[in-house]
Formats: structure tokens, sequence, C-alpha cells
């Protein structure tokens, strides 16, 4: 019997919130997760640049630094560092390469496969569900530190509406925003319009929570955003 692939999209925010932070508590039980829990599943973990990125594209931005290209590059060595990072910390439970490039082949009995970003134009987002669709996952998991997708910003917006649960269709109606390096929307364009095109069912949650981030992965109930076809 095959593994089921699951694709974690672990948001920098919560994993590496600012410039030389670490979530060691989420890390520690996430790993002993993976290790115990995990089951008959594959991982595939896909890291965001969280406050790494956010603080060497805020220096650039002040030196005058603002080609999109530029700050995506800026973003994506984060992620990679942030990845690294993730991988060797996961230690024998991880595939020893990091993922760079769509096109890399990666053995299949891996327990866990870890990337992050890949090219300038889209976020980590993009990779988790275009990974989703070459290893044919059953879905895609988004950990960030927002408990639902809300029509606005819930920090700035106390009416802001929130969803449990919606479509592909009507979550691309709500977000039309082009992509922009650092910005805050829940999915980049890019992936939410790969994601309706495969029609890949997707867990949106806040990962600081980790059961509720277990019970999402294990396909149970959880506090959070579903979207698929409905």
């Amino acid at each position: 019997m095959s593994k089921k692939t699951i694709v974690v999209d672990l948001g920098g925010s919560i994993l590496f919130p600012k410039l030389g932070q670490i979530n060691w508590k989420l890390l520690k039980s996430f790993k002993r997760f993976i290790k115990q829990k995990g089951g008959r599943k594959r991982f595939i973990l896909v890291v965001g640049g969280g406050g790494t990125a956010r603080a060497y594209q805020k220096q650039a931005r002040e030196l005058k630094i603002n080609r999109d290209q530029a700050l995506d590059w800026i973003g994506i060595r984060a992620t990679r560092l942030n990845a690294e990072f993730l991988k060797a910390f996961l230690g024998e439970l991880a595939w020893p390469e990091l993922v760079t490039t769509e096109n890399q082949k990666v053995p299949r009995n891996s327990k866990a496969v870890v990337s992050g970003g890949w090219h300038p134009g889209n976020s980590t987002d993009y990779v988790a569900i275009k990974l989703a669709k070459k290893y044919k996952a059953e879905k895609v998991v988004i950990a960030t530190n927002i408990d639902y997708v809300y029509d606005s910003d819930p920090k700035k917006n106390p009416r802001a509406k929130k969803f449990e649960s919606m479509s592909w269709r009507e979550f691309n109606q709500l977000f039309r925003q082009k992509w922009k390096p650092g910005m805050t929307v829940p999915l980049d364009p890019k992936a939410a319009r790969l994601g309706q095109k495969i029609n890949i069912p997707l867990c949106f949650l806040n990962g600081n929570n980790l059961i509720n981030l277990q019970n999402a992965i294990r396909g149970k109930k959880f506090k959070g955003t579903m979207i698929s076809r409905i």
C-alpha cells in the first residue's frame, strides 16, 4: 500500500515570526507528530519566509531597492534558509536535499520532503499547490497565523466576515489582486488560480494550534476554512 501524500505549507509567520526568532515549541511538536503519528502518510513541507523575509525586504525598500524581481529573490532566499533549517532539524525523517525547482526528482519513499520558494512572481503557496499537483496529493494544508479566510483583514476590520467553507470560484472572485512581493492575502493569486484549475482540497487554518493542524492533516474536523468544489 502506497503512502498518501499531504502537502503542508508552513507559514514562516508561525515558524520564524521575527528575524532570528524560532518557534521551537511548534517545531518540536510537529517533528514528534511526523515521527510518531504520521501513519502511512508522506509529507511535503513547504516553508515560507516569515519575519526573515519581511526584515530583509523592509531594509531593501529603505535602500530604494523597489524592483519586484529583486524583492522576490530576497524573499525566496529567506524561504530557502528557513526550509534548510527545518530540514536539518527533521534529521533522518527528511530527504537530504531541498526542493528548489519544479523538475527536481524526489524519491517516493521519503517520510518528509522540504521545499522553500522557487522563482519570482509568486509565493510558497504556489509551490505547495504545484507540488500537490505533481505528486497527486490528497490535499493541501495551509498553516498560517490566521484562523480563517476572511473577506478583509480581520486585524484592521473587526467586522470582517469569516468563511468556514467556500469554493475555489468564490475564493478567486473575492481576491483578485495581482501578485506583489510581501503582499498579505490568504493565498497568492497565482496559487489560487492553480488550486481552482486542479480542484485540490485545501485546509486553511492557524498553525499555532498543533492539535488543530493535526486534525486537518488527518481529515478530522478542524477550526479553519475548507476550500474545494461545492
